[in-house]
């Protein structure tokens, strides 16, 4: 969802699926993003166990797993 964006970065990993990772932009229905946002918002909640899990992964300061999310919703919402 991010990718197809407008600053999304795009999907070069080759184990995505062909049509993720075409050039072209699929034709996504009207408040998809904001789903998806929602979506993040309710992994990164405080009560959320995902948050929990890759926050005590954390070494220190540094989490990549909570800042590609954040990263995410700030394409998502933009």
């Amino acid at each position: 969802m991010a990718a197809q964006q407008p600053g999304g970065q795009p999907i070069t990993s080759p184990y995505a699926p062909d049509f993720l990772r075409d050039d072209g932009r699929l034709d996504l229905p009207d408040g998809l993003a904001v789903l998806a946002a929602r979506a993040l918002d309710q992994i990164m909640a405080a009560d959320s166990e995902w948050r929990d899990l890759w926050q005590d992964a954390a070494a220190g300061d540094v989490n990549p797993a909570l800042d590609a999310v954040r990263g995410l919703r700030r394409v998502l919402t933009a």
